[in-house]
């Protein structure tokens, strides 16, 4: 047996009022613009705004405790300034965006054939480009850790090994024989 809820459902349907603009489900066409703006109106602001980032950085250097080890010294720590690597994380909340959001806005602009998008792609491009080129030679310099930063960066050292050998196998009793015949077929 089914048991009802103690609570009764109503279902109204909307009721039109003579000259409601909702009918039909036309509501939207009264808007003035659809969307929500963009957050960059243009690509010279995408630029600017990024390079007062890459100014940021320059200017703003990460400090680090190394140990000193030698001279009358030694064992102390010395505070060491390192050059700040330009991230696009660091850059998105410079720009006050996700990085999910800078991506998605640059693989929206792909195939677009108006000025302003293609401008766009070559800013995102540039910016790309300048942020893995610092950080390749940082790392190259040793300012940098050099794992850390092709792991950042996607690179791999791949080395491809192939081995090639022949397995010999001696066999005294008929069994065995048959066994290791199956096990050489199937190789």
């Amino acid at each position: 047996m089914k048991q009802r809820s103690k609570f009764k459902t109503k279902i109204t349907k909307a009721k039109a009022k003579p000259g409601d603009k909702r009918l039909n489900n036309q509501f939207w066409k009264q808007r003035s613009k659809h969307g929500r703006d963009t957050i960059f109106e243009t690509p010279e602001i995408l630029w600017e705004e990024s390079c007062n980032y890459f100014q940021w950085c320059d200017e703003n250097p990460i400090t680090k405790q190394e140990l000193l080890k030698g001279g009358e010294n030694a064992g102390l720590t010395k505070d060491i300034e390192i050059k700040r690597p330009y991230l696009l994380q660091e850059l998105c909340l410079f720009l006050g965006v996700h990085t999910e959001y800078f991506n998605h806005f640059e693989y929206n602009l792909q195939g677009r054939e108006d000025e302003k998008s293609k401008d766009f792609i070559q800013i995102c491009k540039r910016i790309r480009e300048i942020v893995t080129s610092q950080k390749l030679s940082g790392a190259m310099a040793g300012i940098y850790n050099p794992l850390i930063t092709s792991r950042i960066e996607g690179l791999k050292d791949r080395q491809e090994v192939t081995q090639q050998s022949e397995i010999k196998v001696s066999v005294s009793d008929s069994e065995a024989r048959k066994i290791a015949k199956s096990i050489k077929d199937s190789i």
